[in-house]
């Protein structure tokens, strides 16, 4: 992904329950997916490919202010990594579930 190309998308977007498949691999840019589910208060599910975590500003706030609970779907290589200073990786109490098992 390039800079910014996600960066905002579903940004405070109350209708928004499951994430679509984030398919990417890599990342090239810098803001890529930044706040990009930032207050979506329904999103109970997310759904990535990544097997590494990029760059902090990658993901920078992308789960800030999602529900306290759910579901992120990832291959099993993708460290278990929470973060509730920047929220940049997987969502404080959310289940990490092994996304070939789903």
């Amino acid at each position: 992904l390039v800079d910014s190309c996600y960066r905002y998308m579903f940004s405070g977007c109350t209708s928004l329950i499951k994430s679509p498949i984030i398919r990417a691999t890599s990342f090239v840019g810098s803001y890529c997916m930044n706040s990009m589910f930032q207050g979506c208060s329904y999103l109970y599910t997310i759904t990535v490919c990544f097997t590494s975590w990029p760059a902090k500003a990658v993901t920078s706030n992308w789960v800030k202010n999602v529900p306290t609970t759910g579901a992120f779907y990832c291959p099993s290589t993708l460290p278990d990594e929470r973060d509730t200073k920047t929220y940049g990786k997987i969502p404080g109490n959310w289940t990490k579930m092994d996304l070939t098992a789903s």
